[in-house]
């Protein structure tokens, strides 16, 4: 009914409004509240439920007058004079509402400001020549793997991360220098060049300068008494110093471990599979290749072989279709910068290791033996498996008598010998019955009955006649 959906609406402002400390004190919004809830059933009870209304007046005549019923109600809620009227323009005429309004106005301004006229030099200005270009290393990845916004992209990061302007405070915006924003970077800038091309090809001679003017002020602030020329001296001398050395740690580098060094330098040559070797192996494992197939076709072993298919399948399944060209395009000349210091190889980077398989491994064994290998051994080595085979099989002494020495001299001397017993009565170890004995003494139940009997003359007696080892 339409009462109903007016009472909801006005039960759902009087909540707000209570929460904001307006409507506290104001006098009838009670009441109108406690009235606007039963004129629905006062309607209902004065032609619907009363049977004389019914059968005295036309069904037309009764929703007519329901019709103006209502209509009174809606223009009495939302009228001028009305207590809701009254209570919204208290709310809109509220002076801390304006007061805040204003405060995210002028918020909203100043961040504006700060962003447009913050120049990217200020940030830049006490860096050194390394130190910018690893921030433009930092900067490049940092767009490259989504974690700051793009700078070409800079307009949609504003309404994106800082939509909520009653936040700013905190964000820093009310600081005066903004040295942690990234700021918009012009083309002409880089006059049309990648950002670490142009930065490499930079002019050293200001960052050189400036470091020769830190080290000679460092010298003036340590040494008071020195004269210029003595300070000039003095910082030449320790950069001298500091080259020889490095010079000599490096010498004694290359001298201390050559194992390190040689595994080092076989890293730093290993090389790499080329991106068109990657391609074609995916393209033909999808024609339907095997994995061996395309091992012995590119000389790499077949666990090579599966992870460039699966990182290629990744990567064309679930990378490219959530990725823009311009970071594709980044992504590619990344990939090619190992090709500057070393080149790419397309065929035969696993070429020893699979040479070493294809030997054929030999696996003595003292079980019988089984064929390991289609490849027929050489001779030393079958006598040396039937010799194995031989032992295997003989039956272990029971016991054994070693000769540990001899006392005496010729004729009256005499042979000490050891007697070592290996199973049986005699031997060192004890029967399976007499560990359980043991084990199971303050447990007797999981004993046989006749081991129970006897396991209060000790566990010796009581694992007679169960066997010997």
């Amino acid at each position: 009914m339409l009462s109903k959906v007016f009472a909801k609406n006005f039960v759902k402002t009087l909540n707000t409004l209570q929460k904001q400390n307006i409507v506290r004190g104001k006098k009838g919004v009670v009441e109108e509240l406690k009235r606007v809830n039963t004129f629905d059933q006062q309607v209902k009870e004065k032609y619907l439920y009363n049977n004389d209304n019914l059968r005295n007046m036309d069904i037309n005549d009764i929703k007519a007058r329901i019709t103006e019923e209502y209509e009174a109600q809606n223009d009495k809620l939302f009228n001028d004079d009305s207590i809701l009227s009254q209570i919204k323009n208290d709310m809109f005429d509220n002076q801390e509402i304006k007061d805040q309004k204003q405060r995210l106005n002028d918020l909203q301004s100043r961040a504006k400001e700060n962003y447009e006229q913050q120049p990217m030099e200020k940030y830049f200005s006490n860096l050194s020549h390394d130190e910018y270009l690893q921030k433009a290393r930092e900067f490049q990845n940092d767009i490259m793997f989504g974690r700051i916004p793009d700078p070409e992209r800079r307009t949609n990061a504003i309404s994106r991360d800082y939509a909520n302007y009653s936040s700013f405070e905190e964000n820093g915006v009310e600081l005066k220098d903004m040295q942690n924003e990234w700021e918009e970077f012009p083309t002409e800038v880089y006059q049309g060049k990648r950002i670490l091309s142009f930065l490499n090809n930079l002019d050293s001679d200001v960052a050189q300068k400036k470091q020769i003017e830190e080290s000679m002020q460092e010298l003036r602030l340590t040494n008071p008494n020195l004269k210029d020329s003595q300070i000039i001296k003095g910082h030449f001398e320790n950069e001298a110093n500091r080259i020889m050395k490095e010079k000599n740690l490096k010498h004694e580098f290359d001298l201390g471990d050559n194992r390190l060094e040689s595994d080092i330098q076989q890293f730093r040559t290993s090389t790499r599979l080329s991106p068109t070797a990657k391609e074609q192996i995916f393209k033909l494992y999808a024609k339907g290749w095997s994995v061996r197939d395309l091992s012995s076709r590119f000389g790499i072993l077949p666990e090579r072989v599966k992870a460039v298919i699966w990182l290629k399948q990744k990567f064309y399944f679930e990378v490219l279709p959530n990725i823009d060209l311009r970071t594709l395009k980044a992504g590619m000349e990344r990939e090619l910068e190992y090709n500057r210091d070393f080149k790419y190889q397309d065929y035969g980077i696993d070429l020893e290791e699979l040479s070493r398989r294809n030997k054929g491994i030999l696996t003595p064994s003292f079980k019988k033996q089984k064929d390991v290998d289609v490849k027929q051994l050489a001779v030393a080595e079958q006598r040396k498996e039937n010799q194995i085979e031989r032992t295997s099989k003989r039956r272990r002494a029971r016991s054994q008598k070693v000769t540990t020495g001899f006392v005496g001299n010729q004729e009256k001397g005499y042979y000490i010998k050891e007697w070592i017993v290996n199973s049986g009565k005699g031997s060192d170890k004890v029967t399976s019955m007499f560990k359980k004995a043991v084990y199971f003494s303050e447990d007797p139940k999981r004993l046989p009955k006749k081991v129970q009997n006897k396991l209060s003359k000790g566990p010796r007696i009581a694992s007679q006649g169960y066997g010997h080892i």
